[in-house]
């Protein structure tokens, strides 16, 4: 009778994030590596064992990036799953995008910081700016007369 073996994978590596706040949060490797400025970083490091600070991203925010590239890491293969993820991605953190994309800026995690910013712009596309202001919470600080002034230098922007 011959034998069998089953060999299993080496444990995945995992990378140590250090948020705004000084909290340690892990992530697998290949998810980490979606950012380029951690895959700059890991490429320099030899030790298996690293902790990365992450100084302009709070934990709340860090955590849910790490959500997002773990699962784009898993479901990339399978272009439907991928899709539905996107879709309740944004749908459950939509109060939080500008705070995604900005971390999403930050890390250099591209493929993130694409499909956010396109997500962000297909919302807003029909919105006037007054809409935009609100849905931001962004504070109109123009005068009546400096705002009249820059929609007639501007009038394309405003057709």
């Amino acid at each position: 009778m011959a034998e069998t073996t089953t060999e299993s994978a080496p444990p995945a590596r995992k990378v140590t994030l250090k948020s705004e706040e000084g909290e340690l949060l892990e992530v697998e490797e290949r998810a980490a590596k979606l950012s380029e400025i951690i895959k700059n970083i890991l490429d320099e490091v030899e030790s298996p064992e690293v902790e990365i600070p992450v100084p302009n991203v709070k934990a709340s925010v860090l955590k849910t990036v790490i959500c997002y590239c773990t699962s784009y890491v898993e479901k990339k293969s399978d272009e439907e799953a991928l899709k539905a993820f996107k879709k309740e991605f944004v749908e459950e953190n939509w109060n939080s995008l500008l705070d995604l994309i900005t971390a999403a800026g930050f890390l250099l995690v591209k493929e993130m910081y694409e499909f956010l910013r396109k997500a962000i712009a297909k919302k807003i596309k029909n919105m006037s700016i007054e809409e935009v202001r609100e849905y931001f919470g962004v504070v109109n600080d123009y005068t009546p007369e400096e705002e009249q002034q820059y929609r007639a230098q501007n009038k394309w922007a405003f057709e």
